[in-house]
């Protein structure tokens, strides 16, 4: 359920994001056991905050240039695929993530080997391990593509 927004701290937010180790096998390990340790409220702001960062991406400047391929001889957009590198930028950590605020050509140099997609269930599956309940917790922020509506006009 929607509820009032209540953020994380950042400082421990990115405490948890720095936990993250994208070229280990089990990249959300370290920050899954972090969140496990935080109560279920922390957990729902933790869904909070990494839903306002990826919203604050979720513009056409950072989508320019990203995320296109042919299919069938026209050029696609891939709302999914943009969701993922977003992800991908929040995990590199603070520092990557306020230059790409900045200067959202960054978000082109980011190497797309990798598809963070599995950063969007990381609250829920901490909440379901801790709680044997799946979250319903619904965030302020939506971070699909497109719904930061000025962040596209």
């Amino acid at each position: 359920m929607q509820n009032k927004v209540n953020i994380m701290p950042d400082k421990t937010f990115w405490e948890v994001i720095d936990l993250i180790q994208l070229d280990a096998d089990e990249p959300l390990e370290e920050a899954m056991e972090k969140l496990l340790s935080f109560s279920e409220e922390q957990i729902e702001q933790f869904e909070e905050t990494l839903s306002r960062k990826l919203y604050n991406l979720d513009t056409k400047k950072h989508a320019d240039g990203m995320s296109k391929s042919v299919i069938d001889g026209e050029e696609y957009f891939s709302p999914d695929f943009f969701l993922y590198v977003r992800c991908l930028c929040v995990a590199k950590g603070k520092e990557f993530y306020e230059a790409c605020l900045k200067d959202p050509s960054l978000m082109q140099g980011i190497d797309y080997e990798y598809e963070f997609e599995e950063l969007l269930e990381l609250a829920s599956e901490a909440y379901e391990e801790k709680t044997g309940h799946e979250m319903d917790y619904i965030p302020y922020f939506d971070y699909e593509t497109y719904s930061n509506e000025k962040g596209w006009e």
